[in-house]
């Protein structure tokens, strides 16, 4: 019963990183479709899926000092739409790591897979973003 309790707790380092992965794929839909979307230097045409990194660029997520993500959805003719998602700290990354006595912990951050991604609106996994672009008023005369 020893050897298989820390056969597991070897296996067990990353749980996060090996279950979540370090990128969290997310569709954004626009109507009217066609729009451009761009994401941490990423860029699609919306209906787009795209894989969006789960690792701050610098802060941490836990203390608040990540900076949010910016996301930007335009199309000629239509007001541009700027999103702020954010990130939360995931329950396989908190409780795996908990469950490993903190082995993985290391791992995890370094990868992002720690963390998820959400909006305001949106608490939790996030994995689709639905915007509705709105025309830009004519131009006065």
């Amino acid at each position: 019963m020893v050897k298989l309790s820390l056969l597991l707790l070897l296996a067990l380092p990353a749980c996060a990183t090996l279950l979540e992965g370090s990128e969290q794929r997310i569709r954004f839909v626009s109507t009217p479709p066609g729009a451009n979307v761009r994401v941490l230097g990423r860029f699609g045409e919306t209906p787009a899926t795209m894989d969006v990194p789960k690792k701050p660029p610098h802060g941490s997520p836990s203390d608040g000092t990540a900076p949010p993500i910016d996301v930007y959805i335009s199309k000629p003719g239509y007001e541009e739409v700027h999103l702020v998602l954010g990130y939360a700290v995931s329950g396989v990354g908190r409780w795996g790591n908990i469950a490993n006595l903190g082995i993985g912990w290391p791992i995890d951050l370094s990868t992002g897979a720690l963390y998820y991604i959400e909006t305001p609106e949106h608490t939790g996994y996030l994995t689709t973003v639905n915007v509705v672009l709105q025309p830009k008023p004519p131009a006065s005369e």
